[in-house]
């Protein structure tokens, strides 16, 4: 796609005016020293040097962000070592994992992510999302820190993975700011401008906005809803005050808002069952052929009104007294909402329709043209959020008292209480469809058809027309307690040997409820006369009118608690190098999941034992440089799994196969982590990482259903024992650089950069049985395409950007992305439906911006 001629005026214009704006101050050099013998960061919630923080960190400054176009966690999990995010569905809903610790379905999440020195706002379990960075966060940042392994003994919410932990910009004593415009291929256009007002000595502001507008990448071809899949429109505000109160007490207050509303995204399906000639199966390899046909990124969405919708707000208040020189107290509060909405097309996959095929079963059905037209019609695989509700709508509280304090250099702690309290803002929930769909909106919502010429119907494996189908409603709301009591602590026993300790104990309690019924639909009974039925046993209602979702209501609670703890010993031989070991033990908290399949609606929690050492090296002389590597051993027990369970029994009722998080696994996971850079010539900047992750499941313990009460008989989806864990990339390679022309400030400051990144392949959760049955049967077009795992990546980013040209306020950016065009997938869906589909990563794109400072 080309630059649309109305985004190109508008750029010009924009940048007309800057240019005949006053420039009221010119703006410190942007251009901040990537060495990392210069960075500040607040790993361990205090001010150090990168250098001298014994944590494996990886951070990025604004201006690193804005040269690589980096803009959500998806752009950010592309460069950060042990970092991946899991996009299936959408990038606004990914959900972060690092060194393997993965966030399954409807659990809490095991990274936890900071804003402002506090957790944003959960996101509701009811919903298949994540909690990581959502859109509209990283603009206006001082830097973004990517911490790996267990940080429960410093930070609010406990979690096994780490933390990303995003740090605004605050208000300064100047009278600053900028005026951003960008423009790029897919129409793409974002604007953001931020000012820092100084009102007196002792009070600052600070406000921003980031608005971007660009078309999905994903061109849907069925001729049904959006054009376009995978776009991008969201406004995102912030609002910061600092306010001086006394010498010794400081109010800092941070307001955002963020809401995003896209067409939502699609699976690419790219594997059939090639054994099956005839029915519904058979019609997927039609579909493949079809769609080759067209272009790489044409996909099949068959929803009318195809959308995915979230809106965050937080505001987070921080009160610092520094009671003494040997004593700070920091009180943290924050209060945040997330909404979410969405109709998501799961798998991609569509079944024919036609006159012809829906009378060979005598059943009289008029299927609209638009779908007689193209010849396929919708299947079943849906996520909606369900009738007049939200997909999720949660509000967290937060509350943290923190203490810091120091005897000397020799000896610093700090201590704290945690408190969180998420609770549902109302029920929430999705519904889905098998064998019947409703063509119209407010229909699908409130369960009638009430004209059979917006009914349209799949077909089984005979190659019949159904003659039944339902839909399932599922609902709930869960509320979240969390209580922490927390300490770390420094011993300095000389100038290069010292011992840090921490220690934690959290109480954590969560309880909600579960609205599950099923509508029944029938040929012969009528389309707009559904009969109910509650979708788990147990409700033996004998008057059919009972089965209401009030009436179908279950509630579960869960505790836990647990110790977690972090003991390491530092050794520095010379000022610049430090060596360190650590031993530390991880935690994330079990809880319910109303939604679950019967007698699995709760699950406990899941620990891990790490052990971890490295080196962290500077070099100050002529040539500038540090060297980095971590290395970590991580042993985890009763892990959080996402199976399913099915009813094989044909005797009735026939339950729907239900998905549960059960705690059935051990592994273990090892890797080391290498970043390094250079300085070897004035101007050029030298950048490499890598990461590499060796997972392994060690054990697995079946659920046995003997005797549950639960009405399934078989186990679904459980994994083996001795393949790799899920959604994690094997390795992660990434080699960058950066020259600055030696210019004038006449001239400006001239710079070129290019990063170069390989992304190992990741695995999917089939094992090697699975995976030889699937090459046998399916019909593929890559013969090497293994079915267990994503195939490695290449991708290359470019950029150029002149800053204050010509001594001026003006400034210019080039990007490019996916240089070379190179097809990768983000995720997949599984094989379960005879098809297997995957999720497109980004194309080429590329796009220019300019920035107005003064």
């Amino acid at each position: 796609m080309t630059i649309s001629k109305k985004a190109a005026l508008a750029a010009a214009t924009m940048l007309a005016a800057c240019n005949a704006m006053p420039a009221w101050a010119q703006d410190s050099d942007e251009g901040a020293s990537t060495a990392a013998n210069d960075i500040v960061v607040t790993a361990r919630r205090i001010e150090e040097r990168l250098q001298d923080v014994p944590i494996s960190i990886t951070v990025f400054n604004q201006q690193q962000l804005e040269q690589r176009n980096a803009f959500n966690g998806r752009d950010l999990a592309v460069y950060t070592p042990s970092l991946s995010v899991n996009t299936r569905y959408g990038s606004d809903f990914g959900a972060f994992a690092i060194r393997g610790f993965t966030q399954e379905l409807r659990t809490t999440s095991s990274v936890g992510v900071y804003f402002a020195d506090v957790v944003t706002p959960r996101s509701s379990p009811m919903s298949a999302s994540g909690d990581g960075a959502g859109p509209g966060l990283m603009f206006d940042l001082q830097n973004v820190q990517v911490l790996k392994g267990p940080q429960g003994t410093l930070f609010g919410r406990n979690t096994t993975g780490g933390a990303v932990v995003l740090v605004p910009n605050r208000p300064t004593d100047k009278l600053e700011g900028y005026a951003e415009g960008s423009i790029g291929n897919y129409d793409m256009r974002r604007v953001q401008a931020v000012i820092n007002l100084p009102a007196s000595d002792t009070l600052r502001f600070r406000a921003g906005v980031d608005w971007q507008k660009r078309d999905g990448y994903l061109r849907n071809i069925s001729g049904v809803g959006p054009k376009d899949l995978a776009d991008i429109n969201y406004v995102a505000a912030r609002f910061s005050m600092l306010w001086d109160v006394t010498d010794s007490i400081e109010n800092y207050t941070v307001a955002s808002y963020s809401k995003s509303d896209t067409n939502g995204s699609a699976p690419k399906i790219t594997d059939c069952n090639g054994t099956a000639v005839t029915g519904p199966l058979s019609y997927a390899c039609r579909q493949i052929e079809r769609e080759r046909s067209g272009g790489t990124y044409d996909v099949n969405s068959w929803l009318p009104w195809s959308n995915q919708k979230t809106e965050i707000w937080q505001v987070t208040n921080t009160t610092k007294w520094q009671a003494s020189d040997s004593l700070t107290v920091k009180n943290i509060m924050s209060y945040g909402e997330t909404t979410q909405d969405q109709a998501m097309d799961l798998f991609g996959n569509w079944v024919p329709l036609g006159n012809t095929l829906l009378t060979q079963a005598g059943i009289t059905v008029n299927v609209p043209a638009k779908y007689v037209g193209s010849g396929f019609g919708p299947n079943s695989d849906t996520s909606i959020s369900a009738n007049g509700l939200h997909a999720g709508h949660q509000g967290t509280f937060t509350e943290e008292l923190q203490f810091q304090g120091n005897a000397g250099d020799q000896f610093n702690w700090q201590a704290g209480i945690y408190y969180e309290r998420s609770r549902p803002l109302g029920f929430s929930g999705t519904q889905s469809m098998s064998g019947v769909f409703c063509d119209n909106q407010e229909q699908w919502a409130n369960f009638t058809c009430t004209d059979a010429t917006i009914v349209t119907q799949a077909v089984n494996a005979s190659n019949q027309p159904v003659a039944t189908g339902s839909r399932n409603y599922q609902v709930g709301k869960v509320h979240y307690q969390n209580i922490g009591l927390y300490g770390q602590a420094t011993y300095k026993f000389s100038d290069q040997f010292s011992v840090d300790a921490g220690l934690r104990y959290t109480w954590d309690k969560s309880w909600g409820v579960g609205r599950m019924v099923t509508a029944s639909y029938s040929a012969t009974t009528g389309w707009n006369t559904p009969s109910f039925a509650c979708i788990k046993p147990g409700f033996a209602y004998t008057d059919s009118s009972k089965f209401t979702p009030e009436n179908c209501e279950e509630s579960h609670s869960q505790k836990s608690s647990a110790p977690t703890w972090m003991i390491g010993l530092n050794y520095k031989p010379v000022e610049d190098v430090l060596l360190y070991a650590k031993y530390s033990r991880g935690y994330r908290q079990g809880s319910v999941n109303p939604l679950a399949a019967y007698t699995f609606e709760k699950y406990g929690p899941e620990k891990v034992d790490v052990w971890e050492g490295g080196l962290k090296a500077s070099f100050n002389g002529p040539v500038r440089a540090h060297f980095n590597i971590t290395g970590f051993y991580n042993k985890f027990r009763d892990m959080q799994l996402q199976i399913s369970f099915v009813d094989t029994d044909p005797a009735p009722p026939t339950l729907s196969p239900g998905p549960a998080i059960v705690n059935a696994a051990r592994s273990r996971i090892w890797g080391i982590e290498v970043e390094g850079g250079v300085q070897p010539i004035e101007g050029l900047s030298l950048q490499a990482s890598y990461s590499y992750l060796n997972t392994k499941l060690l054990g697995y313990i079946e659920p046995d259903l003997t005797g549950s009460g639960s009405g399934y008989n078989r186990v679904s989806g459980g994994p083996a024992v001795g393949t790799r864990l899920t959604n994690t990339p094997k390795y992660k390679l990434t080699v960058g650089a950066t020259y600055t022309l030696p210019t004038s400030a006449d001239v400006g400051k001239v710079s070129f950069g290019a990063v170069y990144v390989r992304t190992g392949t990741v695995f999917y959760g089939i094992d090697a049985t699975e995976a030889t049955r699937y090459a046998s049967i399916f019909k593929i077009g890559d013969p090497q395409r293994s079915y267990s795992l994503a195939p490695a990546y290449d991708l290359l980013n470019i950029n150029f950007n002149w800053d204050h040209i010509a001594g001026s306020a003006l400034s210019l950016g080039l990007f490019m992305n996916n240089v070379t065009g190179t097809v990768y997938y983000d995720a997949r869906s599984p094989g379960s439906r005879g098809v297997v589909s995957r999720y497109l990563g980004e194309p080429r794109t590329y796009g220019m911006r300019t920035r107005f400072s003064f």
